[in-house]
């Protein structure tokens, strides 16, 4: 590493400790490419800030003369920009750096803006602060030319790789657009509008002339078709999900724990034990059906019987029905009669009481030994009319009442 190099990184150390962050893959690399010996690796793990290990670094470097290089072409990846600030700084502090004119001019109107006519500062110190400047914004110029540069190249290269993307891009538009298509007619009814819509909606408008709209609308026109496959591809997963849980509830109604097996054998299988119960049931029902046909038969015949049985007893029942008027007319008969008893027995009673009363008056008079009547004549002389009592069948008990009630010597016998 020769002077101009060691001066630039001195001079860069502060910058290179502010920005730069020496993390351990640059380590390894600036060991990989010989810029540091292991030794010097251990030294600069040791350091507990950032600023500590740039600055290890910047003294352990080797001097041979690829180091700058090295160095430099290691962080280019990352801190391009550095990078491109130390080859300028190096050109120009070998004088590599042509200062142009107006660059040089700009310089010393700043110094003398600054500085004037003050002759706190000589002559040849402006002249000198007038060359740094001019030589720093000299760099600062070959840098931002080499960025732009960089960008143009860039920028070229990211529009070619932009041509070729819409190209990409429509191929895929055309084959997103062929897929839905071609899949439009498995979709189910009420999917198939929307799909149709948002696929015609993107691939209309297409045909503007700069390559903006057309980047932007080819965009519009793939997020178009990509949103038609989301949608679609979200329904076949949803089917895919019913299907599923429609083999798993088919696989628990069939009996079957293994959910490998296929479903077509169990439903084979299933339909023949179907078949055979069925054969099974219509045997069954025919049996069912002769004796049905048999207990019908019988009940034909019981239905006979029990008719021709209720006729005869209607024919009783009418008969009785007869007999019980007749009944309830000799009821009615006997019911006057007795009614009619039970009067003539009740005006009997009043005049038996009567002569009951007239009785014990005579029978109180015989034993006091007055005369009835006028008291002229004895009581033996005085006859009494016997009451005639109807006649009802109880001549006994009437016979023993008025042997109760007469004596033998009232009555004359």
């Amino acid at each position: 590493m020769d002077t101009p190099e060691k001066i630039v990184l001195r001079r860069k150390r502060q910058v290179m400790c502010a920005e730069f962050l020496l993390l351990d893959r640059y380590i390894h690399a600036f060991v990989k490419a010989g810029i540091i010996n292991g030794q010097a690796r251990k030294v600069i793990n040791k350091e507990d800030s950032n600023i500590g290990k740039v600055t290890r670094l910047l003294d352990l470097m080797n001097g041979d003369a690829a180091s700058f290089r090295k160095f430099c072409e290691t962080i280019d990846d990352e801190y391009e920009w550095l990078s491109d600030e130390l080859r300028a700084e190096l050109k120009a502090e070998k004088g590599e750096l042509h200062v142009e004119w107006y660059v040089q001019k700009e310089a010393e109107i700043l110094v003398q803006k600054e500085f004037g006519p003050s002759k706190r500062l000589s002559q040849a110190e402006k002249k000198e602060i007038e060359d740094i400047i001019a030589l720093k914004t000299q760099c600062t110029k070959e840098v931002w030319k080499k960025r732009i540069e960089a960008s143009e190249n860039t920028l070229e290269s990211e529009k070619v790789r932009n041509r070729e993307r819409c190209c990409r891009l429509n191929v895929l538009i055309d084959n997103i657009g062929k897929f839905i298509r071609t899949n439009q007619s498995k979709l189910p009814d009420e999917l198939k509008s929307s799909c149709i819509m948002e696929a015609d909606k993107g691939s209309a408008g297409a045909g503007t002339d700069t390559e903006i709209a057309e980047g932007k609308q080819l965009v519009q026109t793939l997020d178009s078709r990509v949103q038609t496959m989301l949608k679609m591809t979200t329904h076949a997963l949803n089917y895919r999900d019913r299907l599923r849980d429609e083999r798993i509830r088919a696989l628990g109604v069939l009996g079957c724990d293994n959910p490998n097996t296929r479903l077509d054998l169990l439903l084979k299988a299933a339909l023949d034990r179907a078949q055979r119960e069925l054969d099974e049931s219509l045997a069954e029902a025919l049996l069912k059906e002769e004796e049905a046909r048999k207990l019908e038969e019988q009940v034909s015949k019981m239905r006979s019987s029990v008719a021709s049985e209720v006729a005869e007893k209607d024919k009783k029942v009418q008969l009785l029905n007869v007999h019980l008027e007749k009944s309830t007319g000799h009821v009615a008969d006997l019911q006057k009669n007795i009614e009619s008893m039970r009067r003539e027995l009740r005006a009997n009673m009043v005049e038996v009481n009567k002569y009951k009363e007239r009785a014990e008056l005579l029978e109180k008079h015989r034993r006091l030994g007055y005369k009835a009547g006028t008291d002229k004549l004895p009581l033996k002389d005085v006859k009494c009319a016997q009451p005639k009592l109807p006649t009802l069948g109880v001549e006994p008990r009437m016979a023993r009442q008025r042997s109760m009630f007469w004596p033998a010597n009232v009555y004359g016998k």
